[in-house]
């Protein structure tokens, strides 16, 4: 049994994760909004692809386009891994799309800062295990400081509490 998407949005000052219902759970609702959903589920199991498990899988650009990167365990500065494709020449700052291809149940976390900090005290980028993020930039993506989180990720860790997860 696959586990459900998420999605995880910023809704009045606070990171709202939403799960996806599976259409054949589902009495109610449109023949579209099934669709929607199946191109949902096709779309995170095809970001697992090359993202080996247990890693957490970033690329340079949308929808998984671009050079990959993949990080296990935590990392406080994206900055120590080199990438080519990125403005710095290193990962920091430069991730766009994303997948948590954890398996501890706890959740991946991603920074605004390195050494695991976000700007004015705020909340790190929570996702689940088996979380896709197509396009941080499609404007539901912010840091508690109202910087969009595309191209604004700068460490990660395993979330334990902080990710709802254990």
């Amino acid at each position: 049994m696959r586990p459900l998407a998420l999605l995880s949005v910023i809704a009045a000052g606070a990171l709202v994760s939403l799960a996806a219902v599976p259409a054949q759970a589902s009495s109610q609702g449109t023949a579209s909004h099934a669709s929607a959903q199946a191109a949902d589920r096709a779309a995170a199991v095809a970001a697992f692809d090359g993202c080996p498990s247990t890693y957490l899988c970033f690329w340079v650009n949308a929808s998984r386009g671009g050079a990959e990167g993949e990080v296990a365990g935590s990392n406080p500065d994206w900055a120590d891994f080199a990438q080519s494709q990125c403005k710095s020449g290193t990962w920091n700052d430069c991730a766009s799309s994303l997948v948590n291809n954890g398996t501890s149940g706890l959740g991946a976390l991603e920074y605004e800062n390195t050494n695991y900090k976000v700007s004015d005290g705020g909340d790190p980028l929570c996702m689940y295990d088996g979380e896709y993020i197509a396009n941080l930039a499609n404007g539901y993506y912010y840091w508690t400081d109202g910087t969009s989180m595309n191209d604004s990720i700068s460490s990660n860790n395993w979330g334990g509490a902080d990710c709802g997860g254990g």
